[in-house]
């Protein structure tokens, strides 16, 4: 009775049996790290354009209108950001480094920092950096909560310059003019305005 239990006890694994467990093990590994980058990116997505007009966005790329989330549904990016590096009371109300608090429409992706956040009577702005220095912006119309993401805005000498299907928003300390093509479609003074 003694021989069996010795025998287990020497038992070996097959070296199929380790070639697989080392296979699924790397293949957890993959799933893992390529969910860790989709959150990182996930702000790569193709932008949406604000409500442009029909004679602008005939060219194929239809803007897209996303709208307002639910309130009562909590979002990853309304987690509180880093403390900011500058004092806090230099951050627009309702604000923190990843843009505005109680919308996450005009609030920066996951842990990326705002660069810059501003607030019009009918306008709340973000531009967000990622953490490879890449820039993008968030904007959502306080009206009926439309918002808009759009990568890649342009630093100029007085602000930022967004572009999307035709249509520029142009931001800076004293406001927010959106124009195509040559009509101005809104002029917004700004109320408050942070940069870093």
């Amino acid at each position: 009775m003694g021989q069996p239990v010795a025998a287990a006890r020497g038992a070996t694994r097959s070296p199929v049996v380790d070639s697989l467990l080392i296979a699924v093990a790397v293949a957890a590994v993959l799933v893992v790290f390529g969910g860790v980058l989709a959150l990182q990116s996930n702000h790569d997505v193709a932008a949406n354009a604000w409500d442009v007009p029909t004679s602008v966005a005939n060219d194929g790329t239809a803007p897209t209108v996303t709208t307002p989330p639910d309130p009562d549904l909590e979002s990853a990016s309304a987690a509180p950001a880093p403390a900011p590096t500058g004092g806090v009371d230099d951050l627009v109300a309702g604000t923190d480094r990843q843009g505005f608090l109680a919308y996450p429409g005009a609030r920066c992706d996951f842990t990326n920092p705002a660069v810059a956040i501003g607030r019009t009577v009918s306008s709340l702005v973000v531009i967000c950096e990622t953490g490879v220095g890449r820039l993008y912006y968030k904007g959502m119309r306080l009206g009926d909560g439309s918002s808009v993401e759009i990568d890649d805005p342009v630093r100029t000498v007085s602000g930022f310059l967004v572009t999307n299907a035709g249509v520029q928003y142009m931001l800076s300390r004293a406001e927010l003019v959106i124009t195509s093509g040559g009509t101005q479609l809104a002029d917004e003074a700004m109320l408050s305005y942070w940069s870093d």
